[in-house]
């Protein structure tokens, strides 16, 4: 499957979310109609005689107007929340995010950007911003954005220190299928719709307050006002209960729509990266940690189907939850796991540092272009003179359908190539690559043309 096949599929996951959507709105709204059809009754007519007129259950005006109303109130609800929403960077706010800076020393954060980077090379997506939870000492991660330009990587504090770079480079790939996959706009979606239907048991609440609180001051002084009120306490008691509902379709629309979309991003990471054993191996670290993938975070309910794991408390009622079964997940990609986490590592290796990792792997031979080499000191290598400098290379270009299959799909080739690619970098051009000013000036460079004379003697 290709990027734009994916973009059709999502398309089509975005209709299923709009028609369960549609589904647990009728049902709501049935639920309403039937507790205003008793309580109009209940409020004009006469108690002494018994005497109550429950035609109210046959007028289809009555249910029209519920049905318009109890759509009205939660689309208007999902539309603010995803108002709040403005792209990935407002998740990883709400989430207690912190921005890592691109030039930022510490060994675990550089080892982090370095695999998000080559992720997005490998890709052929710009590059996203990465955040890190300080206060999250479970293993998750998350990616979040409307689209490709505007998405973040977010990652536990202690999945960027608890696990081994092959671990790492699992989770990001985990996450970066679900950005190419187009999920990210349809967690929006369901963040929205869930708050909608959340909305409904809050109005429903206010209305039980009230009208109950009401009823207390009223009784003494006059029995009518007081029934009345009570009935208003009663409808809320109802609407509230119906939102009840709305919250629990909530969570299974959450779990319809998740569950299936974590298998596809395991085996997309599986795919990118050939190696299950980085993924697996993330799992079972998730399994043998005391804290697993839970967040602290009182908003991990919201956002807990955009999570790599679990970021919850495990639930007994499973038909709700957004995530596979962890045991289930580590055996698709290890079918010899018992579920033994007691033999599960956690070694205290420091993180390899980027000239480490570059002397690992081996640094290309660079070629001198005047001004630039000079003025680094250093000389630059074919990659990034796209080759055209090295006079004998030549670039093999295949067919359009083989270059617009192979946007959004990288395999382990595109991975290494990126990886060798950002390590044949000599340093201070890295760094000017990451820094928006210094970019501009080293874009400016590359456009020289090393056979100019004029350009040689300058």
């Amino acid at each position: 499957m290709d990027f734009f096949e994916r973009q059709r599929q999502a398309k089509k996951k975005t209709g299923v979310l709009v028609f369960l959507f549609c589904v647990a709105v009728l049902l709501i709204s049935l639920l309403n109609f039937l507790i205003i059809a008793v309580t109009i009754p209940l409020a004009g007519g006469d108690w002494n005689k018994g005497d109550f007129d429950f035609s109210t259950f046959l007028d289809p005006m009555l249910a029209l107007w519920v049905v318009l109303g109890t759509f009205v109130v939660i689309s208007l609800a999902g539309l603010y929340r995803k108002s709040q929403l403005s792209g990935g960077s407002s998740i990883a706010s709400m989430m207690g995010g912190r921005l890592v800076n691109m030039a930022s020393t510490d060994a675990d954060e550089q080892k982090l950007m370095n695999v998000v980077e080559e992720m997005a090379i490998a890709s052929s997506v710009p590059m996203p911003e990465v955040y890190v939870m300080d206060g999250e000492k479970g293993i998750n991660a998350f990616a979040a954005g409307y689209t490709v330009d505007d998405a973040v990587i977010g990652v536990t504090d202690g999945c960027m220190r608890r696990l081994q770079r092959d671990e790492l480079q699992g989770v990001i790939a985990h996450e970066f299928s679900h950005i190419l996959n187009q999920d990210m706009r349809l967690n929006f979606r369901l963040i929205a719709v869930v708050f909608g239907l959340l909305v409904l048991a809050q109005l429903g609440r206010l209305m039980m307050r009230i009208g109950f609180n009401s009823s207390g001051r009223r009784s003494r002084s006059s029995s009518n006002e007081g029934g009345g009120a009570a009935l208003i306490g009663i409808a809320g008691l109802g609407i509230m209960a119906s939102g009840g509902l709305g919250i629990l379709m909530g969570n299974l629309i959450k779990s319809a729509v998740s569950r299936q979309r974590e298998y596809l991003a395991d085996s997309s990471a599986v795919q990118f990266t050939r190696n299950p054993e980085g993924l697996s191996g993330a799992l079972k670290k998730i399994g043998a940690l005391s804290s697993g993938s839970r967040l602290v975070s009182p908003h991990a309910d919201e956002a807990s189907h955009m999570f790599f794991a679990n970021g919850m408390r495990e639930s007994w009622f499973s038909i709700t939850a957004t995530h596979p079964p962890l045991l289930e997940r580590i055996q698709l990609l290890e079918p010899s796991f018992d579920g033994d986490f007691s033999e599960v590592q956690f070694e205290d290796r420091p993180s390899p540092s980027i000239e480490a990792a570059a002397s690992s792997r081996g640094k290309q031979a660079g070629i001198p272009i005047p001004g630039v080499g000079d003025a680094l000191g250093q000389a630059l290598p074919p990659v990034v003179m796209g080759l055209a400098a090295a006079g004998q290379a030549r670039v093999e270009v295949g067919s359009a359908d083989a270059v617009s299959g192979s946007v959004g799909n990288p395999t382990q080739q595109h991975i290494d190539f990126a990886a060798a690619l950002l390590q044949s970098l000599p340093k201070p051009v890295r760094e000017a690559a990451r820094e928006p000013h210094d970019a501009c000036a080293l874009m400016f460079a590359l456009l020289l043309d090393p056979k100019d004379g004029a350009v040689q003697k300058k």
